[in-house]
């Protein structure tokens, strides 16, 4: 379960029409860090989409979640499309 302190949320939406959350005031505030960086989230992302879809993955986003959490496991089932 994820607590959220209303007064770090944003009124700018996504495109999607979830909220933003203000990082800085989470670091400041609640000391929070992320655990990974934006650019490590992009290539989970593209290899978790692409294994989705039956395509070869570049890998480098499996190789970051293996290293920092331990296993990669296959997103197939787990993974809606909007």
């Amino acid at each position: 379960m994820v607590c959220v302190k209303k007064a770090l949320i944003t009124g700018i939406t996504g495109q999607n029409g979830s909220y933003l959350a203000e990082t800085a005031q989470a670091r400041q505030q609640m000391g929070w860090q992320p655990k990974v960086r934006f650019a490590d989230l992009v290539r989970i992302m593209a290899d978790a989409d692409l294994e989705r879809l039956g395509l070869d993955t570049p890998g480098a986003g499996q190789q970051v979640v293996t290293e920092q959490f331990g296993n990669w496991h296959c997103w197939i089932d787990q993974v809606v499309s909007m």
